[in-house]
């Protein structure tokens, strides 16, 4: 179930990189991440958490995130219908 799942997961703190490469992914994509957005904000340091620790990002947000094409990131959606997402 989710709960395994979540239980599994490493809080990464947010570094002075991550928090730089947030800055660079606004500036880049205003139109996934900028003001304008909602959550944008939220999103872009969750992007730049996956983009300075070299990880991919792993997400149940098929409708905002897997629609994303930058190059700094590598996503990987999943659909939350699927029987064996947990």
């Amino acid at each position: 179930a989710a709960y395994g799942v979540i239980s599994s997961l490493q809080v990464i703190p947010i570094t002075f990189e991550i928090a730089e490469n947030t800055a660079l992914l606004i500036q880049r994509y205003p139109t996934s991440f900028g003001k304008q957005v909602s959550r944008g904000i939220a999103d872009a340091y969750i992007a730049a958490t996956s983009w300075s620790n070299d990880l991919i990002l792993y997400t149940l947000n098929t409708q905002d995130f897997a629609k994303l094409s930058i190059a700094e990131i590598r996503v990987h959606a999943i659909d939350q219908n699927a029987p064996k997402w947990a």
